[in-house]
């Protein structure tokens, strides 16, 4: 889901837990990915909205919007070395 007032992209950890026995689906998971760098020093950040809070870190990865299918190229977008937020609570 897009939050277009926000400043920065969050993205949730697959390592979150979740209340009421929730899984992440599509959440980011570091450990499967050969672009991702955390920023050094280590940036976290915490945001309070109307509806609840969030607080994470700070990194950087290969960002891709569209089709994840390695047979649609065509259909999606690839940001290199995008910054953003992995939501850990």
């Amino acid at each position: 889901m897009f939050d277009t007032g926000s400043t920065n992209a969050w993205i949730l950890n697959v390592k979150t837990p979740l209340s009421g026995g929730a899984k992440a689906e599509f959440s980011f998971d570091e450990s499967k990915s050969s672009t991702y760098k955390a920023v050094s020093p280590k940036q976290g950040a915490e945001i309070t909205f109307g509806s609840g809070s969030l607080s994470g870190y700070f990194v950087t990865d290969t960002m891709t919007l569209g089709s994840c299918s390695s047979e649609k190229k065509n259909n999606k977008i690839e940001i290199k070395n995008q910054k953003f937020g992995s939501i850990d609570k």
